[in-house]
């Protein structure tokens, strides 16, 4: 079989189109490029790796080492071909030569060349939008949650479905832990749940949040899981016993995104007005970066309300730095210390969806349907 260049036949599921009625519009939560209603009282080479037999190599003794700063001389950054509409997720491959990237009217999320823009295999079986997606460090598995109350997991290669795992509700954000065994998924019942691939069944539900879950992310050492929520708090705690570590405060806003920094000791998080970053052993900020810090005085703003609409960290040995993406068409990467900005990029129109790969690739999306790949050198 080919297996690089299968192409699944067209999805037999209609898209779901849900309406909002006017009684209902103040208690919609919008996330990214939609609306959901809100559950809260508050204000609101992949193939070479796959074929590799047995176990991933994860030295589980070993704590990740310090993450060291790495001068970013240069970079590319080229285009290809996007969707018809605007982009709402999209996920590197671990060796960086593939991403897969869907539309917010797709309900099947399909695998590229990141070189070519070729379509390589496309991944249908959700019956309404497909919302966020995520590869496992081993290449093995593809997961995607939807607004069908459904997270799949796939299989990164052939593109068949492993498992489907329900929810009460929509499910907004997925994240594997480093070793590949453990799955995390955010709905928008509150809970944060963790799922054991092997078993095939809910290993952990968290539910001390009292907002819909927005994001969620693996501590390196697989121990702890960051959660984010639209009650404006961050949450870490033990992935094995569940039991709440820290609750970070300070923002003001849905927090919407929060990702752990490569040796664990840091995350970087965002609302609309600031993009924070925390000690992971205190729990304290360690820097906020103010959105109107990047308005330039004299100089009218693309956007009636300038916002940050997502953060993670830069990829690979580039790790170090944060990637912070504002709604005025700019991706932006600060130094996580001194909180000056290094270098940013541009797009057609603002930028809702954005992914790091483990080397020096960034691929994100716009909401015209471009999507853009950055090599960091």
């Amino acid at each position: 079989k080919d297996k690089g260049k299968k192409v699944a036949n067209k999805a037999p599921y209609p898209m779901r189109k849900t309406k909002v009625t006017t009684d209902e519009e103040n208690h919609m939560f919008q996330f990214g490029d939609f609306c959901i209603a809100m559950e809260s009282d508050l204000d609101d080479a992949i193939l070479q790796a796959a074929q590799e037999a047995g176990e991933p190599e994860v030295e589980k003794d070993d704590k990740p080492t310090c993450v060291v700063e790495k001068k970013i001389r240069n970079f590319q950054q080229y285009n290809l071909l996007g969707h018809p509409t605007r982009v709402k997720c999209t996920a590197i491959t671990p060796n960086e030569n593939y991403y897969v990237s869907c539309s917010h009217e797709d309900t099947a999320i399909v695998m590229y060349d990141i070189y070519s823009g070729k379509e390589m295999l496309s991944f249908f079986g959700h019956e309404d939008t497909v919302i966020s997606a995520c590869f496992s460090l081993d290449s093995k598995f593809l997961a995607t949650t939807s607004r069908d109350n459904t997270m799949i997991l796939w299989d990164a290669v052939i593109g068949q479905q492993f498992s489907v795992f329900d929810h009460e509700k929509v499910v907004l954000c997925c994240c594997f832990s480093r070793d590949s065994k453990f799955l995390v998924s955010g709905c928008q019942d509150k809970i944060c749940r963790k799922w054991d691939i092997r078993r095939r069944r809910e290993a952990l539900a968290y539910s001390e949040h009292e907002g819909i879950i927005v994001a969620a992310s693996f501590a390196p050492d697989g121990e702890t899981i960051c959660s984010a929520a639209a009650d404006k708090t961050l949450r870490i705690w033990n992935a094995m016993t569940g039991y709440t570590l820290k609750v970070l405060r300070g923002h003001k806003g849905i927090v919407l995104c929060c990702t752990y920094s490569q040796d664990g000791m840091s995350i970087v998080s965002n609302d609309e007005t600031v993009v924070k970053v925390w000690d992971v052993a205190t729990g304290e900020c360690k820097i906020s970066i103010e959105v109107a810090s990047m308005l330039h005085p004299g100089k009218r703003p693309l956007t009636k309300k300038v916002a940050w609409t997502l953060s993670t960290y830069a990829p690979g040995g580039y790790g170090f730095y944060i990637v912070a993406v504002c709604n005025d068409r700019i991706v932006h990467l600060f130094h996580p210390i001194t909180g000056e900005e290094i270098v940013s990029f541009h797009s057609r129109a603002p930028v809702y969806c954005l992914s790091s790969g483990l080397n020096c690739k960034m691929a994100f999306g716009d909401a015209c349907g471009n999507i853009y790949v950055v090599v960091l050198k």
